[in-house]
């Protein structure tokens, strides 16, 4: 931990979807950094191996990689009993996974675009959540933190999907 930081997570447990690069990956790094143990999650593997590899060598064994996609269910269903398994508590869990398959006029979109934005971007975060809250928070309690980007807030050209 940082000298001089008040930001102390040792003891805490904090799964990071999108986790394998960019800012998930840097999230997944604060977290670590700050005395947490990070589960980083995204759909491949691999990537996920090698960022956790990256993180534990900056923050001896804070950081374990479990593939799932955040647009699946099941998959988040196995990840969250996962994590339960080996931690037993679930204390921040950032929904930062996201998806952008189409750019372009929302009417040159197709429906396979429209579901896959949906599956990722809302209904893995509204699913995951849950999930969490279930195993872990209802009893324990905890944080959520939810990533955006600023289409959230503001419409954008060719992001209207």
């Amino acid at each position: 931990m940082p000298a001089g930081s008040r930001f102390d997570l040792s003891g805490k447990v904090a799964l990071v979807t999108g986790a394998s690069r960019g800012i998930g990956s840097a999230i997944a790094e604060i977290l670590a950094e700050h005395g947490a143990q990070v589960i980083l999650s995204s759909r491949r593997q691999a990537d996920l191996d090698a960022e956790a590899e990256r993180i534990n060598a900056l923050y001896a064994e804070h950081a374990t990689a479990i593939a799932a996609h955040a647009g699946r269910p099941e998959e988040l269903q196995r990840l969250v009993q996962a994590v339960m398994e080996r931690f037993s508590r679930i204390d921040i869990l950032v929904n930062n996974a996201g998806t952008n398959p189409y750019f372009g006029p929302v009417i040159g979109a197709e429906l396979a675009a429209w579901d896959k934005t949906f599956e990722v971007n809302l209904r893995g975060v509204f699913v995951l959540t849950k999930l969490v809250y279930e195993a872990s928070m209802e009893t324990h309690g905890g944080s959520v933190v939810n990533i955006s980007s600023i289409g959230g807030l503001r419409p954008g050209l060719g992001l209207g999907v």
